[in-house]
């Protein structure tokens, strides 16, 4: 789960933002090791929360515990009314930019990608208002075709025989201040390495199966980054990669091999659904476990 929520649209359209501030392709490759780092210490961090306090509604049921009810509740109300819908916009905004290109009858025109966008919400949407089974096994078969897409892909790129040459590493004040410039995308690239802490009330042996989740999950995903962004460099080098917002077209625009957009969109596939996980736990921590917001009440939870 951890993989299938942090591994998405963020690492095919953020690495030509994260390009732009850097001096070296080397320097970028340290950029996306250092992220995967930060994301790993953040996971473990919230392993030991998620351990000690194994209950459904991962942050809310952190801040609740340590800094007490009104900066949960302000949290929960945010996740409701902003960072839910709010994350569910961009990730479909995103997965529409690919698709616009995968699909010929859509002319490309920010028009048409909104317009994909609100297709994708409505049917992902409908999948799982069905039934939990059906949206659970859709979600396991998403994951699985999400990684097999990015490691297809990335060893089609690295296997080709138009290798570019890395650009001399500069250790500038400049370039190290590109170089924590370009943490901003990648470690948003890397976001959602928090989410399994939101199911700790649902999980089995939670003090041995949530460390596990969150380290095997965070690693898997900074290995299958490192190796995409080798594929990119390894084929376009650094300086066609700044600033592009498509850098995955380029470079199969690039080897003449337009078709691959494919391994594209199997690896780009929708997140979102995965991403709504820990706003409906969230939810669920506020509306049915109210002791923490009403007076107390026979027979209330006692998490809170």
């Amino acid at each position: 789960m951890v993989v299938g929520i942090m591994v998405g649209s963020g690492i095919f359209l953020l690495p030509g933002y994260a390009a732009a501030s850097v001096s070296s392709g080397w320097m970028l490759l340290v950029a996306w090791l250092l992220g995967g780092v930060m994301a790993l210490l953040g996971a473990l961090s919230t392993a030991e929360l998620a351990t000690r306090y194994p209950h459904t509604g991962g942050d809310f049921i952190y801040l609740l515990r340590v800094f007490g009810r009104l900066p949960a509740f302000l949290y929960g109300w945010m996740c409701l009314t902003v960072t839910g819908s709010g994350s569910v916009a961009i990730l479909a905004l995103f997965s529409a930019k690919y698709s616009v290109h995968f699909l010929p009858f859509f002319q490309q025109s920010s028009r048409a990608e909104v317009f994909i966008a609100i297709i994708i919400v409505i049917l992902l949407t409908s999948l799982h208002c069905l039934r939990v089974t059906v949206g659970a096994r859709f979600q396991s078969v998403l994951s699985v075709v999400k990684v097999g897409g990015i490691i297809v892909f990335a060893l089609y790129l690295l296997g080709s025989d138009t290798p570019a040459e890395l650009a001399t590493v500069s250790f500038s004040g400049e370039s190290w201040g590109g170089f924590s410039k370009a943490l901003i995308p990648i470690y948003f690239a890397y976001s959602g390495w928090n989410s399994v802490g939101y199911l700790a009330g649902e999980v089995a042996k939670p003090g041995k199966t949530l460390p596990i989740a969150f380290i095997a999950g965070t690693s898997v995903t900074i290995a299958l980054y490192m190796l995409l962004n080798s594929g990119f460099l390894h084929v376009l080098g650094l300086k066609p990669m700044q600033g592009d917002a498509l850098v995955p077209v380029t470079v199969l625009e690039m080897l003449g091999n337009s078709k691959a957009i494919i391994l594209v969109n199997l690896g780009e596939c929708p997140e979102f659904p995965f991403h709504r996980y820990p706003d409906k736990r969230t939810n669920f921590a506020i509306n049915g476990r109210d002791r923490c917001f009403l007076p107390e009440t026979r027979g209330s939870p006692s998490v809170f």
